[in-house]
């Protein structure tokens, strides 16, 4: 199983934090992003990672959430500066991005918040 998250820009740099933790995490302000959704995640036994559409993986294994049901909350923001901006500005990325992700019950997706166009185009 995977789960796909969706950016604005087509190439060029974003800023995606992992924070990974033993149980529910606290909520982070929902002004300060423009969606905020929360889902259900399997991952089969072994390794899994988060990649970027290069198949590259720079954060940590997420192993230790393997064989069991987890939660993946995913924060975003700036996608639609991002996917208008004329040019990408590598140094300082417009896009942001928050994935928490922690072992929990499966459950129904829950989506926090839904303000961004970019979003809007593949719901």
């Amino acid at each position: 199983m995977f789960a796909v998250i969706l950016t604005g820009l087509e190439t060029g740099y974003v800023t995606v934090t992992l924070e990974l933790h033993p149980a529910l995490p606290p909520a982070q302000a929902l002004d300060d992003w423009d969606e905020v959704v929360e889902a259900s995640l399997e991952l089969p036994d072994g390794d899994a990672y988060v990649m970027d559409a290069h198949d590259e993986t720079p954060f940590p294994s997420l192993s230790a959430y393997t064989g069991r049901p987890a939660r993946i909350r995913v924060h975003a923001r700036g996608r639609d500066a991002a996917r208008l901006a004329p040019e990408p500005d590598d140094e300082h990325p417009l896009e942001q991005h928050l994935i928490q992700l922690w072992p929990a019950p499966v459950a129904a997706l829950i989506a926090h918040k839904l303000s961004d166009t970019t979003g809007t185009l593949y719901r």
